[in-house]
């Protein structure tokens, strides 16, 4: 009968109680214990420990070995960058998912963004946060924020190249180049409108703090500017000065004033549903000249404008001006028939008296035209 048994996993010999006799039993238990107090847990030197046996409360060393087989290294998810001092140097862990380096030099390295890699030669650096620069698939822009609010970044670059997004056109290789002149003495801001204008076809302008505004409205017309001249089709112009320029085909509506002699060529000016006579000379006048003309009849009816006949009789016709003129205005006139004369007398701003004449020099009823000039009152 055996007096002694080995342990499975160690060997170590084990003595049956009330079997084996002294001193035997005592030189099989010192054995055993040479065994166990020399004991490492691998193969053949006891049962090895499992994840459950394990608790690591503090850093474990590897002493300059390497982790082999390893399946995976799962991080635990870090809510800020850990600052790049020892002992956090050289290692690697996970801020909100993505991955970070610390290296030596005490920086903190961003390495994966967005599900692609941040980092690299030429790579864009002092970002801010990790994903401050993405590329929006949907959109096809890339983004750039300051911060993850977010806060839209500046950009600070040269000229600006422009190429069509879509398909590419024909032919290739065109662009728009954005750029400052090189003569530029100093920076402004040039601030655009904050709204579409409320009309179309219409002309922005720039003050002098570099703010875009909607003014000037060209409606269904053609503005064309040449040296020295602005010429205007088909164009309302409503309180507007036009100074020493050719003004085409144009029509001129409500409080326009012309300065410096310009030439209007195709139409006739109004002002206030009146015919306007443009002073064309070069005396510096301060009006131009106004004319009313008319014919009237040998009963006293008229035809013409800007005039009424308020009384006539035998051969003596008052003629009263609707506006008077600012002078007294030069009056002529012209009677019908051969034998028959006119005078004209008591000439005023406001009109004049015409009486016509028979063969016989008698004042007698008969048709007379008269046309008058003067100075525009307004």
């Amino acid at each position: 009968m055996a007096t002694s048994y080995l342990t499975p996993n160690m060997s170590l010999v084990v003595p049956v109680v009330g079997q084996e006799l002294a001193p035997t039993w005592a030189s099989d238990l010192n054995v055993s214990l040479g065994i166990l107090d020399t004991h490492n847990h691998s193969a053949g030197s006891g049962v090895q420990i499992t994840p459950d046996g394990i608790n690591i409360n503090a850093d474990l060393p590897f002493n300059i070995h390497n982790a082999t087989l390893l399946r995976s290294v799962r991080m635990s998810i870090q809510s800020a960058s850990i600052p790049s001092v020892s002992p956090d140097v050289a290692c690697a862990y996970s801020v909100g998912g993505e991955l970070y380096w610390n290296d030596n030099a005490g920086n903190i390295v961003p390495i994966t963004s967005a599900g692609n890699v941040n980092a690299g030669a030429g790579s864009i650096t002092n970002l801010p946060f990790a994903g401050a620069v993405t590329f929006n698939s949907g959109t096809a822009a890339y983004v750039f924020e300051a911060t993850s609010a977010p806060t839209f970044a500046n950009m600070d670059f040269g000229t600006i190249i422009l190429r069509y997004p879509g398909s590419y056109p024909t032919p290739s290789g065109n662009f728009i180049m954005i750029q400052a002149p090189s003569s530029l003495a100093s920076g402004f801001a040039y601030t655009l409108p904050s709204a579409l204008p409320a009309a179309n076809n219409t002309f922005l302008t720039v003050g002098t703090t570099g703010t875009v505004a909607n003014s000037i409205v060209v409606d269904n017309s053609t503005l064309e500017i040449s040296t020295n001249a602005l010429q205007v089709k088909d164009l309302g112009i409503t309180n507007a000065k036009i100074a020493n320029s050719t003004i085409t085909g144009a029509k001129i509506v409500a409080n326009v004033a012309l300065a410096g002699n310009p030439a209007i060529a195709g139409q006739t000016p109004t002002s206030n549903g009146k015919n306007l006579i443009v002073n064309n000379t070069n005396n510096g006048a301060g009006f131009g000249l106004s004319i009313i003309r008319g014919t009237v009849n040998a009963g006293g009816s008229a035809s013409g404008e800007g005039f009424t006949v308020p009384s006539s009789g035998g051969g003596s016709y008052s003629v009263a001006f609707n506006e008077p003129f600012a002078d007294l205005p030069s009056v002529t006139v012209s009677i019908a028939g051969i034998s028959y004369s006119i005078n004209v007398n008591s000439i005023s701003t406001s009109g004049f008296v015409a009486t016509t004449y028979n063969a016989s020099q008698i004042a007698a009823t008969q048709n007379f035209c008269f046309i008058a000039v003067g100075a525009r009152s307004s």
